[in-house]
């Protein structure tokens, strides 16, 4: 009978388990990444070691790793890092 119960206990506690993982993930495969930072980041420009880089021109560049768009000249520049 303990043995009974203990399955019991251990099928309940896994269901419970899979529904609360399953709609935990479920909104994440949606693909909502409104909450991602897709921000380039910002250089100082008064910094003493301020990277220097030609930002104007049209942004064609879609970076692999973030989605965000830059110009030629950025992209020839993490090519080369």
């Amino acid at each position: 009978m303990s043995k009974k119960i203990t399955l019991v206990l251990a099928f309940v506690v896994f269901a419970c388990a899979s529904v609360i993982s399953y709609s935990v993930f479920k909104n994440m495969r949606n693909g909502d990444v409104s909450s991602a930072n897709t921000n380039p980041v910002v250089i100082d420009s008064n910094a003493p070691n301020a990277d220097k880089e030609d930002v104007s021109g049209p942004r064609t560049e879609e970076c692999p790793m973030n989605g965000v768009m830059y110009t030629k000249g950025q992209k020839a520049k993490w090519e080369n890092r």
